[in-house]
């Protein structure tokens, strides 16, 4: 029953901004960059300086990989258990209020309306809470950038606030909103700078910019599957969700529009990057790094990966209009680790391009 409530099928949407980020400023931060800013001011995560004089290259330091390692895990702690933490404290909420009584069948059991003691499932949440919190300081102590304590107080907020408090930001329809902000930009924002000392808006690839966009997307589509389904009980209970704002035709209009846009997104993604390999082969840029059989490997890697997300697409646009949304939920899972696999592949082999 305790599986069910944190929801281990949602995680692995929190993987994406983690794994994208740390991807594609690996080899800029740890290879070509050697752990020096690309200003070659003071390393942002080990605290040395370049070696005096240095004015070729990025500036070297003496680097511990194992701290960047350390760093990028942390953050994927904190990401995971504040995750955990707001489907916990989403039951408590929600069952304390009624609003869990007679879902759908296809609804999954959450834990006060199957009979959980709501003060032990508020204490799980709490502490899965306060397990992000001591994550998040641990990345605090470790990179010495105090500024992320703000992004670590929103998110946070953004957590207990979505079911919880008087006015509940969930049940006045911008559970979406927040969701794509925290699970793309804002996720984007405080990885970025936890891993490189930089603002995004100082320096990320593009490529990155988009994959955070993208799990923003899958994001919103996940939470508008979830409440398209559980619209007619929310609209009973008085959780006024954009689905119940907007109407069941007109949600599940939108919830398509959005599944297409991911797909458009991961498409733009992988071809950008492929094009990319290629117009860098054509000028030798590549030599000696990969060999012309890897990047046809790539180009047919990109292909494969695109024609099987059109497929989830598609089969998930046929579940949403006939509201099967357990299969809708299962391609959503299918989806997301696609997106986690190309966003890996791309930025750890070739970030730093």
């Amino acid at each position: 029953m305790w599986l069910s409530g944190i929801r281990p099928q949602t995680l692995i949407l929190g993987v994406i901004p983690v794994v994208s980020i740390t991807a594609f400023v690996y080899q800029p931060l740890m290879i070509f960059n050697r752990g020096g800013s690309i200003s070659r001011k003071a390393c942002p995560i080990f605290g040395l300086r370049p070696p005096a004089g240095d004015e070729e290259g990025w500036g070297e330091c003496i680097v511990q990989p194992s701290r960047f390692w350390m760093v990028a895990t942390l953050c994927l702690a904190v990401v995971l258990f504040l995750q955990i933490a707001a489907n916990l404290l989403n039951d408590y909420h929600d069952g304390i209020r009624g609003t869990d009584q007679n879902r759908g069948q296809e609804a999954p059991a959450r834990l006060v309306a199957r009979g959980a003691t709501p003060r032990l499932v508020l204490a799980a949440g709490l502490i899965s809470l306060g397990i992000a919190c001591l994550a998040g300081l641990a990345v605090v102590v470790i990179t010495g950038l105090w500024q992320l304590l703000l992004l670590g107080v929103l998110s946070a907020g953004a957590v207990w606030f979505y079911t919880g408090g008087p006015h509940p930001y969930g049940y006045s329809g911008w559970g979406e909103a927040v969701a794509f902000l925290f699970f793309g930009p804002i996720a984007c924002l405080g990885i970025q700078l936890a891993l490189t000392g930089r603002y995004p808006w100082n320096y990320l690839p593009m490529a990155a910019v988009g994959a955070s966009l993208l799990s923003g997307v899958l994001a919103v589509c996940l939470m508008m599957i979830n409440n398209l389904r559980d619209l007619e009980n929310d609209q009973v209970h008085g959780k006024n969700t954009l689905m119940v704002s907007i109407g069941f035709s007109r949600g599940q209009r939108i919830l398509i529009f959005f599944l297409w846009s991911a797909f458009i997104l991961l498409a733009l993604l992988v071809y950008s990057q492929t094009l990319t390999f290629w117009a860098l082969l054509h000028g030798k840029s590549l030599a000696g790094r990969f060999s012309l059989g890897f990047l046809i490997f790539v180009e047919v890697l990109s292909l494969i990966v695109t024609v099987a997300c059109l497929v989830i697409i598609l089969v998930m646009t046929t579940a949403i209009k006939e509201r099967r949304y357990k299969r809708a939920l299962q391609c959503m899972s299918l989806l997301i680790l696609l997106s986690i696999c190309i966003t890996a592949i791309f930025g750890f082999f070739f970030g730093g391009l």
